[in-house]
């Protein structure tokens, strides 16, 4: 492994007083997308996405990192129609991220990751897919953006057996997010699998990316955005936990 000097995001965020706004956690999470999916295509589930495991080169830019909870899937091998459809179709909507029957790539009761950023299905030890990297991607990006995590809870594993009560409006917050903030985590959190995006080419459809050209953003052409030191320094809430 290259020498990678510029510490991690957690690192990142202690140094800021706990999180870096909206601009730069948008620029990072669109970079942390990228490299997600890029290991997904050639069938690495990662399974412990956080701060502590990204890393910044010397340029600023992304690097995911410990690969010792991973697991690999033969890429060949063949699925149902759907899977197969979205190979040929290639690109952002390959691969699912659904734990279907369509899908070969499923794992079966293996709890493994930080419970904390881990989707509800790992710790129920239920089947899951690469979608479980997206949730853990999404709890990393809320928290860059905000400095909180997105729910409270007693203990860690505890958390998964109770229903997560999303509440992006309530009292709770000091700091509002956006519309498009709001309804982004919104269907990055939905409970049930499922029912979250299928594929990295509905994720990067929302409008919470507005205009971000990522072409240019894969081929390192798009500098990171300036650190606001005017972020808000209130922080939110947490999701009601019931």
């Amino acid at each position: 492994m290259d020498y990678v000097p510029g510490g991690t995001l957690s690192d990142k965020m202690k140094s800021v007083g706990g999180y870096v706004g909206s601009a730069l956690g948008m620029y990072y999470a669109a970079q942390m997308l990228l490299a997600i999916h890029g290991l997904h295509r050639i069938g690495i589930l990662h399974r412990d996405i956080k701060p502590d495991n990204i890393l910044f080169d010397s340029r600023g830019n992304i690097v995911l990192t410990d690969f010792g909870l991973s697991k690999t899937f033969d890429v060949n091998v063949s699925g149902g129609n759907s899977w197969e459809e979205a190979r040929v179709r290639g690109e952002d909507h390959f691969p699912l991220l659904w734990p279907s029957k369509n899908n070969p790539h499923i794992v079966v009761k293996e709890g493994r990751g930080t419970p904390k950023y881990s989707a509800p299905e790992v710790f129920r030890f239920e089947q899951y897919s690469y979608g479980v990297d997206i949730w853990s991607w999404a709890v990393t990006f809320f928290e860059a953006m905000t400095g909180a995590l997105p729910w409270a809870y007693d203990s860690e594993r505890e958390t998964y057996f109770r229903p997560l009560v999303l509440d992006l409006d309530g009292a709770n917050y000091e700091v509002v997010l956006g519309e498009a903030e709001r309804d982004f985590f919104k269907e990055a959190f939905k409970p049930d699998p499922f029912s979250r995006w299928a594929t990295v080419h509905d994720i990067k459809a929302h409008r919470i990316w507005g205009s971000l050209n990522w072409d240019a953003l894969a081929r390192g052409a798009l500098p990171p955005p300036t650190f606001d030191k005017d972020k808000p320094k209130r922080r939110l809430g947490a999701f009601l936990v019931l």
